[in-house]
């Protein structure tokens, strides 16, 4: 049995599917969808999957998939950031 990553790498390489109708059936979102849920530039969304800051993003052909449950990584520049490298110290 395949996973839902499997199942959407098997239909976009099949050509089957565009990898934004991939996303909506198997509970992943396109970088624009976590941009507007999270109040940022699309850019900056895939800048964060390159960069590994979000848990669970996969790269699919030129398509970064994330996880619809996935949460907006801290912003390093700010106060909450401080905050938190200082409780792993």
């Amino acid at each position: 049995m395949y996973s839902a990553f499997n199942r959407a790498t098997i239909h976009v390489r099949e050509g089957s599917l565009l990898a934004k109708d991939v996303c909506m059936s198997l509970e992943w979102i396109t970088p624009e969808l976590a941009a507007e849920k999270w109040g940022v530039k699309p850019r900056q969304v895939q800048a964060l999957c390159a960069e590994g800051k979000i848990i669970g993003a996969v790269r699919v052909s030129r398509v970064w998939l994330i996880p619809k449950d996935a949460v907006k990584p801290i912003d390093g520049r700010t106060k909450a950031a401080r905050k938190q490298k200082l409780k792993f110290e």
